[in-house]
């Protein structure tokens, strides 16, 4: 029984270019199924006691996983439950779903769901290990709703479609320094709640939208464009530790919040920071202010999510209930 890729989770989280593109997924073999996966997700759903909330067992540990339907490019909580309980992991086809120890004998750990993941039924393999030493497999019938995006098109100055020598040098940097502050031991949340809305205003381009620059540069859209005024102060969406702030070619004045659990937030395109690399910051606490740097057609916040190796719908990440969220503060701020 191939267990290996599930109970040993991965040690860091994986690269980002300051503008995302397409990424490699952590490998993951899929396991077998054990008897317990093989019941519908309508029975799953009865015995977790709820439509968005699957379940299943595995010897004497339960699994919980939450919700019961996805888009491609959203987020899933998974539980696993059990006494004496020594480890726990899963795994979506080739996403690995670390998972951290959350009192005795509870596991949980949050999956992502790829942008190009097809529509339609999956399953979340789970395995543990017991206070016995032995292994249980199995795995949760999740169903996977197609995404609908949009396509844009957008004009930019020629530099961001056909940089010079120099300024590819720049992006080679700045993705290395992306490389670099991603590689965070995987531990429990630093968060307890759910996440904030950065900037709480009207919310323009979405996750996954197609966008063509200058007629003939192709890409998609990693995160949320949120808007707003020049100079006006954009918040932790929770509590972290910067592990990045930058300015880079692309994404402008950039910063990186580290959440645990193999979570991050990036804020792009500030113009000016409020805080440096290492900082520990709060929910609702100052990063820096809206501007236009970067590959940027005006003020606005590009708001992106990361989850282990996988960008996600940042919107997705927003509506996750994790819990009443700390009051957001309400101080005008400072230069302004």
């Amino acid at each position: 029984m191939a267990l290996g890729c599930l109970l040993g989770a991965p040690a860091t989280s994986a690269a980002q270019e300051c503008l995302p593109g397409d990424e490699e997924s952590e490998s993951c073999e899929p396991l077998p199924l054990a008897s317990a996966a093989s019941q519908p997700a309508a029975q799953a759903r009865k015995e977790a006691g709820g439509a968005d909330v699957l379940g299943t067992s595995l010897g004497e540990a339960r699994v919980r996983l939450r919700p019961a339907s996805i888009r491609p490019g959203g987020l899933f909580e998974l539980e696993v439950r059990g006494e004496g309980l020594l480890s726990a992991a899963g795994c979506l086809g080739s996403m690995a779903v670390p998972m951290f120890a959350d009192g005795p004998g509870r596991f949980r750990g949050f999956g992502a769901v790829p942008l190009d993941h097809p529509a339609g039924p999956a399953l979340v393999h789970v395995a543990v290990v017991d206070q016995d030493l032995k292994a249980h497999s199995g795995s949760v019938p999740i169903q996977l709703v197609e995404r609908v995006v949009d396509r844009k098109a957008i004009s930019v100055s020629s530099r961001f479609t056909r940089p010079t020598a120099t300024q590819k040098a720049q992006m080679q940097a700045d993705a290395k320094a992306l490389r670099q502050c991603y590689q965070v031991p995987f531990g429990p949340p630093l968060f307890t709640g759910s996440f904030i809305d950065p900037l709480g205003h009207e919310r323009g381009s979405r996750f996954g939208e197609k966008r063509v620059f200058n007629g003939r540069t192709r890409s998609r859209h990693w995160g949320l464009d949120i808007d707003g005024e020049a100079g006006e102060p954009v918040r932790a969406s929770h509590d972290g530790v910067v592990a990045l702030a930058r300015p880079c070619f692309m994404s402008g004045l950039t910063v990186i919040v580290s959440h645990g659990a193999g979570l991050f937030t990036g804020y792009f395109h500030f113009s000016r920071f409020a805080v440096q690399t290492g900082q520990k910051v709060k929910q609702g606490e100052v990063l820096g202010y809206v501007g236009s740097t970067g590959r940027s057609t005006g003020p606005h916040l590009h708001f992106a999510t990361k989850l282990h190796r996988t960008l996600i719908d940042p919107e997705a990440l927003l509506e996750f209930d994790l819990g009443a969220p700390t009051p957001r503060p309400v101080a005008v701020e400072p230069g302004r």
